[in-house]
């Protein structure tokens, strides 16, 4: 079943953070000519047990080689028509953020980058993707499990550090969920070293 995913080869075996035997679950999923958000966050969902969302059509910046940079003058360059002003242009086709809602600070830190979880976040996530796309992961949790940093207590900057919370913050409903970091996957190194 692995040849529907492009993972059969001897050279797969065993190299992914996720399990081969876990991988093989999920072809179904994985398998087909389009790869829907749909069954990416089902995916997902299944095997993290959490709620996941995606969001398509997020606005990023497409990067232009030197090469293939526009210069007025020359043929083939008319302005309106096929000119590209500039080094990059914005593009909606080419990022998603996944929304992971997360119900604990444990379950937070565990999909913090560098944690196992994250690591297997990235390896299906790329691994459904192709890695074609740019992946952003905003982690929400409950604003009853965010505290304010506090000496004596463990905190990590820029990850679980937050201001203490005022009386009129205290009043709001502590079920909403809060974006509490997001963060890009580094898709220029391999996912197998997960980070």
């Amino acid at each position: 079943m692995r040849a529907f995913t492009g993972d059969a080869s001897a050279a797969h075996d065993g190299t992914a953070i996720v399990d081969d035997t876990v991988r093989v679950f999920y072809t179904p999923l994985m398998h087909g000519r389009v790869r829907s958000p749909v069954k990416l966050r089902e995916m997902l969902c299944v095997h993290f047990g959490v709620e996941i969302r995606v969001e398509e059509f997020v606005t990023s910046w497409l990067d232009f080689p030197a090469e293939d940079q526009s210069c007025m003058g020359l043929s083939g360059m008319s302005l309106g028509r096929d000119l590209r002003v500039g080094k990059r242009a914005p593009s909606i086709n080419e990022k998603i953020v996944l929304h992971v809602e997360c119900a604990s600070l444990d379950e937070y830190r565990s999909f913090l980058p560098g944690r196992t979880r994250q690591a297997e976040l990235k390896d299906l996530v790329i691994g459904y993707t192709g890695g074609f796309l740019e992946v952003d992961v905003a982690l929400w949790l409950p604003r009853r499990a965010i505290g304010g940093a506090a000496l004596g207590t463990t905190t990590e900057l820029g990850w679980t550090s937050a201001m203490p919370q005022t009386a009129s913050a205290g009043r709001a409903d502590e079920r909403a969920l809060v974006r509490a970091c997001q963060y890009a996957f580094d898709m220029e190194n391999n996912f197998l070293t997960g980070t």
